[in-house]
């Protein structure tokens, strides 16, 4: 387990770590826990590919520009002897500095009965088949799997008279977080040398809900040409304005200051990044700055638990990286002059920043490897750009160790907020590790909380849930639907609570709850009445606003609580509150709403608190994340609800 920095790790160069970055002596990956879900594969594949797919993209890397890739819904054909179905393809691509600049693809991806991809034909160009019987997509996978798909000889035309080569398939599952997953596709295409023309590697995103999101499709050429194109698909209107990136960056970088995150992925926890402000030095020669950094890393279910790191990140008189030292871990230095940020940049833009030779210390008499450091400006909202660093991290012998990722959030005006960091290790491991800022980003996407609250309040609720924490177990929690009614003397809408825990760890085993909740006509609550509690709001209740944007704060109610409904005996209040965070993944359609209560004694000592946490978007869906419970004062157990998914239905694809 090693360092993560936010300078470098602006950088990227393998700052990232409670995970190692850099040459071979520093990639020791953390000890993780064994994980079991299962994703049934096959079904997902056969239902994407029979029901066709387009996907929009902005291109970046070598070219620049934008891209469709399109496939029409499958139907039953013979090829090749072999009984299945066709679904025929398009790929269009428009770029703004290669050439040509505009280019159309047609053909066929074809399949067998249970649709394994087993041939395909692009326009007058390429014949692919089968070389012998492929293997069958699994029928379910989990975290960590990986094999081999097909094998396709490819030919000139479908004569098969004149070989081109082979294209092999495969695929492979990556953690992500503890409710989805990474789905990578990966087709390398080989020429009749056997030599290595090109890799694809298609990543996805699965979530619990059943979704499937096709993240970015990465190209990268050999052999004939050393080029890399990444198609990432477009979530949102891409930015048409230029970014001042250099000064921003500077500003940045010179104010110093800390960066919090929630790790999640193969660890979870937290961490906090404490950078100082730059000061004068030399650096191998070369006048520039330096800049401290500290980690502090708090991990739940990795070893070492906590852990603190100390990098020093050097920088020329522009502030472009020209090496980094960890103190018996890694010395690093440029092999050439730095390439600053360009001075304005715009959703698409790309480019080269720094080479990095790695050693084991600042002798720099045994070389462990390299970094190579790279930015491509991504879209984000109609105002903003999202600028993602890019370090991959070599070993001695040129092996691949990590890939880390960087995105920070830019507008006009020259603000530059951290997002995320992301790090995917592979030859040596597998581990993947995503730290997400805890600032709020005030984007203009609004949310129709009062309406999305209100709709899932009529149509009643019913979830169920995995217990986690200091008790484990599972729950179920459910509400009916309004029905008029009477509280205080005022006509209201009355809903029936149940609440059901069952744990295996903990006394007493079992908690069954009942409840009745009182609400005006607009969800917003107004008293709650259950066996040893009666509740009522003081004074007026603020309900739900209308509209929120992430970082949007307020109060609900205010209830003043009793032992029963004669409130002859007061045992103290519960105050409501809300607060609408970011989404632990950036994305700008949606939220999370966290509905906070406070429970106090007579005393006004706090007992519990509450956090229930629903997912918003901008149509009013409202659904269940989870709900965390912290009891203080008279004991410390804390509980985790997370809301327990059913079967996965993922969806992979194979991109044109």
């Amino acid at each position: 387990m090693q360092r993560v920095s936010t300078i470098l790790a602006f950088w990227c160069a393998a700052l990232l770590s409670a995970c190692g970055g850099g040459g071979g002596a520093s990639t020791t990956p953390p000890d993780v826990p064994v994980v079991t879900v299962s994703f049934p594969l096959q079904a997902a594949y056969r239902t994407r590919a029979s029901a066709g797919y387009s996907e929009d993209f902005a291109v970046s890397g070598a070219c620049s520009g934008t891209a469709t890739l399109a496939a029409a819904k499958a139907t039953a054909l013979r090829f090749e002897e072999v009984d299945g179905f066709v679904s025929a393809q398009t790929s269009r691509v428009d770029l703004t500095d290669c050439a040509p600049a505009n280019n159309v693809v047609t053909g066929n991806a074809h399949f067998d009965a249970k649709f394994t991809p087993i041939g395909s034909t692009l326009g007058t160009q390429e014949y692919a088949k089968f070389a012998g019987a492929p293997v069958e997509l699994p029928v379910s996978v989990k975290v960590g799997d990986a094999g081999a798909l097909s094998t396709l000889n490819t030919f000139t035309s479908s004569s098969k008279l004149v070989p081109t080569g082979r294209r092999t398939l495969s695929y492979g599952v990556e953690f992500d977080t503890a409710t989805t997953a990474i789905l990578v596709m990966t087709t390398r295409a080989f020429n009749t040398g056997d030599q290595l023309l090109s890799t694809q590697q298609a990543r996805y995103r699965m979530d619990t809900a059943g979704a499937l999101t096709l993240l970015s499709i990465e190209v990268q050429y050999s052999t004939t040409s050393t080029q890399r194109l990444l198609y990432t698909v477009k979530r949102a209107v891409p930015a048409t304005t230029t970014f001042a990136l250099n000064s921003a960056y500077r500003a940045r970088l010179i104010a110093g200051g800390t960066e919090n995150f929630t790790v999640s992925g193969t660890c979870s926890g937290t961490a906090a990044l404490v950078a100082t402000v730059p000061a004068s030095l030399t650096f191998e020669g070369v006048a520039g700055f330096s800049v401290t950094e500290t980690n502090t890393l708090q991990l739940t279910n990795c070893s070492p638990p906590t852990l603190v790191l100390t990098e020093v990140t050097y920088l020329d008189s522009s502030y472009s990286p020209i090496g980094a030292a960890q103190p018996g871990i890694e010395y690093a230095r440029f092999s050439a002059a730095a390439t600053p940020l360009p001075v304005t940049v715009k959703v698409g833009d790309t480019g080269n920043i720094v080479s990095l030779n790695t050693f084991t210390d600042a002798t720099k008499t045994v070389l462990t490897g390299r970094r190579d450091i790279s930015y491509v400006v991504e879209p984000d909202t109609a105002s903003t750009a999202l600028v993602n660093i890019t370090s991959r991290s070599y070993n001695a012998s040129g092996l691949p160790l990590l890939v880390q990722q960087t995105r920070y959030r830019m507008d006009a005006p020259g603000n530059l907020v951290m997002v995320s960091i992301d790090a995917q290790y592979s030859t040596t491991s597998t581990i993947r590790l995503t730290y997400t800022s805890t600032r709020p980003f005030a984007g203009s996407q609004k949310f129709p909380l009062q309406q999305a609250y209100k709709a899932r309040w009529l149509r009643g609720t019913s979830d169920r849930f995995v217990v986690s924490g200091t008790c484990n177990g599972s729950a179920t929690q459910s509400e009916s639907a309004p029905v008029a009614s009477n509280f205080e003397g005022t006509a209201v809408f009355a809903t029936n609570q149940s609440a059901l825990l069952n744990l295996t760890d903990c006394v007493p085993g079992t908690n069954a709850i009942e409840a009745t909740g009182y609400y005006d006509t607009n969800a917003a609550l107004l008293g709650v009445s259950a066996p040893g509690l009666y509740a009522k709001a003081i004074g007026v209740a603020n309900g739900w606003p209308a509209q929120v944007q992430v970082g949007d704060a307020g109060s609900v109610v205010t209830l003043a609580t009793f032992t029963n409904n004669t409130q002859t005996v007061a045992s103290g209040r519960k105050v409501v509150t809300y607060v609408v965070e970011p989404e632990a993944l950036p994305a700008s359609n949606t939220a999370i709403v966290n509905v906070i209560t406070r429970t106090y004694n007579v005393s006004d000592q706090l007992l519990s608190t509450e956090q229930a946490r629903y997912r918003i978007d901008a149509e009013g869906n409202l659904k269940m994340v989870s709900v965390e419970v912290q009891n203080s004062t008279t004991n410390t157990v804390r509980l985790l609800y997370t809301l327990a998914r059913g079967v996965f239905t993922l969806v992979p694809a194979w991109p044109s």
